[in-house]
């Protein structure tokens, strides 16, 4: 009896350390990954920013996040119907193909992913070409489900 008592009590100090080691650990990471999410954010920000004042990339009046994308959708043609909808009706297969792989919706590799992504808008009756990599929503179909 005493031995098994004794087993209790060291397992349970075992156990109180891994905790509080656990605890320390998360502890000195987490500043660290919010000091790289507000960096993410400010990236993204000005990206932007960037892309509303470079008119030699595609306009797009509204950058969509990907974490609101990944948030609002199950899957790539959802992703881009968000997109669609939260910028000004246009998706450039580029842009979606960026927002994508941060949103974590594919793990293709870049170059798969945008001739994926071309292929699904030009070949859909939901999307109708109107420039150089640049589809619009048509709008019979509902943008949100």
């Amino acid at each position: 009896m005493a031995s098994q008592n004794g087993l209790r009590g060291h397992l349970l100090k075992l156990l109180a350390d891994r905790k509080a080691k656990k605890a320390q650990l998360l502890d000195s990471i987490r500043e660290p990954l919010d000091n790289l999410e507000t960096d993410i954010k400010a990236i993204e920000r000005t990206l932007a920013l960037h892309d509303e004042l470079d008119s030699s990339t595609p306009a797009q009046k509204s950058i969509v996040s990907p974490d609101e994308v990944r948030a609002n959708a199950k899957d790539q043609e959802e992703a881009l119907d968000f997109i669609a909808e939260h910028g000004d009706g246009t998706v450039h297969y580029a842009e979606a193909r960026d927002i994508l792989l941060a949103a974590g919706l594919s793990k293709a590799k870049p170059e798969n992913l945008s001739s994926h992504l071309y292929n699904l808008m030009a070949h859909s009756e939901k999307w109708e070409w109107i420039d150089r990599g640049k589809f619009r929503r048509i709008k019979d179909e509902p943008l949100s489900k």
